[in-house]
């Protein structure tokens, strides 16, 4: 029986996996279909694609001023998205991260991208992903929420999903989008953020040319960038003693469990039931009074997205959605 459960959990395992890269193919081809449109723009460090055609052209032309200003102050690639169709949550984020990863195909120190839910329907779903160095300024719930405080604050100017959507607004929200950004860049990379480098890539810093080797490490230390070829120990450490609490936790509830439910008594000796004169077997029967079965609901449980490293720990940076 067990055996049984344990491949048929192995091949829903691979279909799953199958499947996820397939999506994210699509996705990556989708999105790289976007240079194709021609109402796009992309410069140097700024991307922005109006795909849901509300902004006039001044609104553009402000939007990208300040996508511009925002990108040279924190030394950044910034891309923005403007979605007009309804995707599920999942395309929304391979669009952001895929966004974060491959428009800005060259060397440099990191990307931020915004996909902004447009398509004026309800559950409007927002997504912010970080690729890189920037990651370590905008990181996910892994190392403290700062991407998801960035969305929180710019989804204030925003209208309710299904509500009207007012372009004035949606400018003020943006706005203070790229004031967040400058915000958190300022305040340095978050304690003790990390990322295990995806590609071999070189970044420009102040202090010169600084590589980047696939499979290493870069990691904050006291409020630098450096990079390492281990895995900070104390995240070694953190996940050691989490794994131990969690199994003596598991064995507590199981053995209390256990005591409640069968009521234990103290063994008697054989003694009593024997005797000093000889002892004949006449008769043996093994009589069952009755079966009991256990049964146990599966739940499922679902909720809000919250964010997470992308790329199976190699992808070098992770992103954070919120609904309104």
């Amino acid at each position: 029986m067990v055996k049984k459960l344990m491949i048929r959990a192995s091949a829903f395992a691979a279909a799953l996996m199958i499947c996820v890269s397939c999506f994210f193919m699509t996705a990556g081809a989708y999105l790289s279909s976007f240079y194709l449109v021609e109402d796009y723009y992309l410069s140097d460090n700024v991307y922005f694609y109006d795909e849901s055609g509300r902004f006039s052209d001044d609104e553009k032309a402000q939007i990208k001023e300040m996508l511009e200003d925002t990108a040279d102050k924190i030394g950044f690639n910034v891309g923005l998205f403007a979605s007009g169709v309804s995707r599920s949550d999942a395309t929304v984020e391979a669009i952001a991260i895929d966004g974060a990863r491959k428009i800005f195909d060259k060397d440099g120190t990191g990307t931020v991208f915004l996909f902004i839910d447009l398509d004026g329907k309800t559950n409007a779903y927002d997504v912010m992903a970080s690729y890189h160095d920037a990651y370590l300024y905008y990181t996910d719930s892994g190392f403290g929420d700062r991407s998801k405080a960035i969305l929180k604050k710019m989804q204030t100017y925003f209208p309710k999903g299904g509500s009207k959507i007012v372009t004035s607004s949606i400018i003020n929200g943006l706005k203070e989008y790229c004031n967040q950004l400058i915000y958190y860049k300022n305040q340095g990379p978050e304690r003790g953020s990390f990322y295990e480098n995806d590609v071999s890539f070189k970044v420009v810093t102040d202090s010169g040319i600084d590589m980047r080797s696939q499979g290493s490490f870069t990691i904050e230390k006291d409020g630098k960038i450096v990079q390492s070829t281990f895995r900070p120990y104390k995240y070694w450490y953190f996940g050691l003693a989490a794994g131990v609490a969690v199994a003596l936790i598991v064995v507590a509830i199981t053995s209390y469990a256990v005591k409640r439910r069968y009521k234990f008594k103290s063994s008697t000796s054989a003694s009593a039931y024997t005797s000093t004169k000889n002892v004949y077997m006449r008769d043996q029967q093994d009589i069952f009074l009755g079966t009991t079965v256990s049964k146990v609901r599966l739940q499922s449980n679902s909720g809000g997205h919250g964010g997470g490293s992308f790329g199976g720990g190699h992808g070098g940076g992770g992103f954070s959605g919120s609904h309104r």
